[in-house]
């Protein structure tokens, strides 16, 4: 099978809890049809897995009670994303106008300045809200079913199937 990933390709960190009630923290390495490979240390290179495979165990799908992938939340950076664009469009509509005299001139600084202070605020909040609508909740597996399980290649470090030194872990 052919690999998608590189040497710096990293398997999503998962939770797992198993059927015995252990629960361990590991990388997702690789999705089969009768359970998962996992590295409990996260982030390996390639090179230090082929070179040392008991860094890498098989969880049967039968003694596996649940798999939860952690979402992801956009909020800071939708924040600070519409604060930045909002200042700056805010300063540009501030200063866009015609001074009409000596003291319009003397105050356009100062048009600039509210500008983007009400465009930095107006961005906080519909970045913040942007960033609420695209962040991701924990997503639970409990895989009944190979076809449960294998929803969870996406997050594995090789979502396109293993490479061919994995296949000596059963």
């Amino acid at each position: 099978m052919l690999m998608s990933a590189g040497a710096f390709a990293q398997g999503r960190e998962v939770d797992i809890i198993l059927k015995s009630g252990t629960a361990q923290r590991a990388e997702l390495i690789s999705v089969r049809s009768n359970g998962v490979l996992i590295a409990k240390d996260a982030g390996l290179s390639e090179e230090r897995l082929k070179e040392d495979l008991t860094r890498v165990e098989m969880l049967p799908a039968q003694d596996i009670q649940s798999i939860t992938i952690e979402g992801h939340s956009y909020v800071l950076v939708g924040l600070g994303w519409g604060f930045f664009a909002g200042v700056v469009v805010g300063g540009l509509i501030g200063g866009s106008g015609e001074a009409e005299n000596e003291m319009d001139e003397a105050f356009k600084g100062l048009e600039v300045i509210s500008g983007a202070a009400v465009g930095g605020l107006c961005g906080l909040v519909l970045g913040t809200v942007a960033g609420a609508a695209t962040s991701q909740s924990d997503q639970v597996i409990e895989p009944t079913s190979p076809a449960l399980l294998l929803s969870l290649q996406r997050f594995s470090r090789y979502p396109d199937g293993e490479p061919e030194y994995l296949n000596a872990i059963q």
